[in-house]
This record gives structure tokens, sequence and C-alpha cells, in this order.
């Protein structure tokens, strides 16, 4: 893929909103969803299934969260790219 004459800015923008719909994109694949909403659940879904290991990862590592609820640091990562990335780049 050859992106000749256009601004950087714009290459890094499209690679951004590619990279950061694939994980919905698999997820909603991997489960037969074709239907629009709960993109946020499949962003998740997809992440942990491109990236399995992370599931594991959770248990050993959480902090405390809102009310006393413990977190995971990858729930709190994947909330931030979800609100920050993938939607900041489609919404804004």
């Amino acid at each position: 893929m050859v992106f000749t004459g256009l601004p950087k800015r714009q290459i890094w923008v499209a690679l951004r909103k590619s990279c950061t719909s694939y994980f919905e994109m698999i997820a909603k694949y991997e489960n037969g969803y074709a239907k629009t909403r709960r993109s946020e659940e499949h962003f998740r879904l997809g992440v942990y299934s491109v990236f399995p290991e992370l599931r594991n990862f959770q248990a050993s590592a959480n902090v405390p969260g809102v009310q006393g609820n413990v977190v995971s640091i990858v729930d709190c990562v994947l909330d931030v790219l979800y609100e920050g990335l993938r939607c900041g780049l489609y919404h804004s």
C-alpha cells in the first residue's frame, strides 16, 4: 500500500483507525454479530482474541477502582484505548 502525496498526518489517522477498528471487527466476525452497537464490548473481546495472554495478566495485576472495586490494569488500558483512540478518532 502506497500513500504517496498524502500528508503524514492523514496517513497516521488512517492507520490508527484501521488498527483500532480491527479488534472490534475480529470479535464481531468470531461471534457472528452483524448488527450495529455494542462496539466497546466487541473491541474488548477482539483485543483478548488477538492477545489471549492478556486474560491471564488480568488476574495478577489489579488496581483499586471506583467504590473499592478491583479493576485490572488491562481493563484500565483498554478503557483508555477505546474511549481516547477508537472513539476519539471516529467521533471527532
